[in-house]
């Protein structure tokens, strides 16, 4: 008798941890069911037409429609705008010519904002055939067959360079004159009329017709101090000049028209 009832005992346990085995499989099988369905279910909502974009608002554009920066950086239908990575709309934009820096904000009513920073024109660069419209870092925004009617720094060359809108001019003379132009004062800018590109150097030319070769940008401060007060002597007493050279500030060198050297 002793030895049937814990035969017994030991199969009612082994029993009893099957049926808990059981009810353990079940439960886990019941949660992944839930979490599976539940996370089916929450895709099917995040993918709803609930969170599509509804539009895209541009800000600070001038020389692109509205129109035209959604057919660049779109289209935009059907996009959920949680999953939409901002930066599909900034790269296809920072490859026109005109535009410097693209912001972009997710905003409420399922809206993107799009902010952006147009370039501006610094200099006329004119080759033999065309003219190139240059920002400050000589990045050519237009090229034209035509003269640019712009109020800017009118640069000539005696070659053609033949850039295309997007294209960074590398040509160490403009390079060089376009960073003295910048670091220069208004009023030495007032005495200028153009520029004149030479073998990868680069002189002025002011409204007298007097040739003014600054050389690189550095000691700018003193080299405009230097030919502000050679500029004023020169008016004072009325010399016929060619060229004033400050590339080396401490020896300037003024050339007399006629004379030779």
């Amino acid at each position: 008798m002793p030895v049937k009832r814990i035969e017994r005992k030991i199969a009612e346990r082994r029993k009893k941890k099957r049926r808990e085995r059981l009810v353990r499989t079940i439960t886990y099988i019941s949660l992944l069911a839930l979490v599976v369905l539940s996370a089916a279910a929450l895709f099917r909502f995040l993918n709803s037409p609930f969170f599509h974009i509804r539009d895209v608002v541009f800000y600070g554009n001038q020389h692109y429609s509205d129109q035209e920066l959604r057919r660049i950086s779109g289209p935009f239908e059907d996009k959920n705008i949680l999953l939409f990575d901002l930066n599909d709309i900034r790269k296809p934009l920072l490859k026109l010519p005109w535009i410097k820096e693209v912001g972009a904000e997710k905003a409420r009513g399922m809206i993107i904002k799009v902010y952006i920073r147009e370039r501006v024109p610094l200099a006329v660069l004119r080759g033999e055939n065309y003219y190139y419209l240059l920002d400050e870092s000589r990045r050519v925004l237009e090229v034209s067959s035509t003269e640019i009617d712009a109020d800017l720094l009118a640069i000539r060359s005696d070659e053609e360079p033949g850039y295309e809108p997007g294209d960074v001019v590398v040509s160490k003379g403009v390079k060089d004159c376009l960073e003295v132009w910048q670091a220069l004062d208004n009023e030495l800018k007032k005495e200028i009329g153009f520029a004149e590109i030479r073998s990868n150097s680069f002189f002025y030319v002011t409204r007298e017709g007097i040739k003014i070769k600054f050389g690189d940008a550095r000691d700018l401060t003193e080299k405009t101090r230097v030919l502000l007060a050679l500029l004023k002597e020169i008016k004072g007493q009325g010399q016929d000049v060619e060229y004033i050279d400050v590339s080396v500030y401490d020896y300037p060198v003024v050339k007399p028209k006629g004379e030779e050297g």
